[in-house]
């Protein structure tokens, strides 16, 4: 708000529903030297929002202009009886009475509605992954030749002709995955101390070391529990961004592999500074499972939920001789190997196929009814 005045220190006040102690989610405040005119919306972080000023410096909503507040605008009550047709953007009539072709108001074309409109659902997958999402759609261009179809996928393993004797599978992962040890003979353990998505081509590199010239079925990425968050805490879209470079450059050095994209576990502790790494590990973690559900032969596997018992750490987890709260103590390491064993290395992969099919297509249904996608 500082680039419309000064605004006054301690004069932001939270607003509350009239008569109760609930809030509203408004926020008050006094601006000195403030700006004629406002905008009606403008962002604040990574959100939009609505502005309204009492001296009437915000346009009206109905004719943008100022001076007066937009319940009380002359055109009001004309602009409400123009009534606009959802299906073919047409006015003086509604879509359950549209007698006319679908109209998209997004792309401007005939024959369909914006609500299945192509260019539109990509517009609002970008504004979904945030300001990184002309970036991360490029590096999903960019790996869609490697990708195999899941129809070939389902014919390789279940005819049985697929060689299994030399694959091996890959753990990527940092300090705390080195604390797992050999967790399999079939499972190679390239996690390095230090190690992060900033540095994530070091860790392939080590990974291709460590595999040799065998056949890699499955690699697992493990990491951002530690230095990225403490690094971009205040920027999600750029650790998403990190993520999803890190997603497509395991595809693209593995081209036949599948992929375990691991939750970020929390930190011990209840500082600020620990509270607020674990939220924005919450919402890196909520933007992993949505990437993994959209991308091919990725998997989610889930440690988060290992770590907390009714909403709260389980404190036996970590180390306790570890004051930073970023290590594991090895109940944590047990429970991580297992989890990474039977929530992905053990799992048959024309099986896990046909799951993340049928995922797709359940969201493609759930979008089709105007709901939010459902993962299973």
């Amino acid at each position: 708000m500082l680039r419309f005045g000064q605004v006054v220190p301690g004069s932001v006040k939270r607003g509350y529903i009239k008569g109760t102690d609930i809030e509203n989610g408004a926020r008050y405040l006094d601006i000195l030297n403030c700006e004629s005119v406002l905008p009606i919306r403008t962002s604040l972080g990574r959100f939009e929002v609505r502005l309204f000023a009492d001296n009437n410096r915000t346009p009206c909503f109905h004719c943008k202009l100022t001076g007066h507040p937009s319940y009380q605008c002359k055109d009001r009550p004309k602009i409400l009886n123009e009534r606009r047709c959802y299906n073919c953007a047409a006015i003086g009539h509604l879509a359950n009475d549209c007698p006319n072709e679908p109209y998209c108001s997004y792309c401007n074309i005939k024959g369909h509605p914006r609500r299945d409109c192509e260019s539109f659902k990509h517009y609002q997958e970008k504004e979904e992954y945030g300001k990184y999402g002309p970036e991360i759609f490029e590096g999903r261009q960019e790996n869609k030749s490697d990708a195999h179809s899941d129809c070939d996928n389902d014919t390789l393993f279940e005819d049985g002709r697929n060689d299994t004797a030399n694959t091996v599978n890959i753990l990527i992962g940092a300090s705390n995955c080195t604390r797992l040890g050999e967790t399999d003979k079939k499972v190679i353990n390239a996690s390095k101390s230090g190690a992060n998505f900033e540095n994530f081509p070091q860790s392939l590199d080590l990974a291709a070391q460590k595999s040799d010239s065998h056949k890699v079925d499955k690699v697992a990425i493990c990491l951002g529990t530690n230095y990225i968050l403490s690094k971009h805490k205040d920027d999600c879209d750029q650790i998403n961004l990190l993520v999803t470079k890190a997603v497509a450059q395991v595809k693209a050095a593995y081209p036949e592999s599948h992929v375990g994209l691991c939750s970020i576990i929390p930190r011990k502790g209840n500082s600020a500074q620990i509270n607020r790494l674990n939220r924005s590990a919450t919402n890196v973690n909520k933007f992993i499972r949505k990437l993994c559900a959209r991308e091919d032969n990725v998997d989610f596997v889930d440690l988060e939920k290992l770590f907390y018992r009714n909403g709260t750490i389980i404190r036996s987890m970590f180390d306790k001789a570890d004051n930073s709260g970023a290590h594991i103590s090895i109940e944590g390491a047990q429970n991580i190997k297992e989890n990474l064993a039977i929530s992905f290395f053990l799992q048959n992969r024309a099986y896990r196929s046909y799951t993340h099919r049928r995922t797709l297509n359940v969201r493609e249904a759930t979008e089709q009814q105007h709901l939010p996608p459902r993962i299973e």
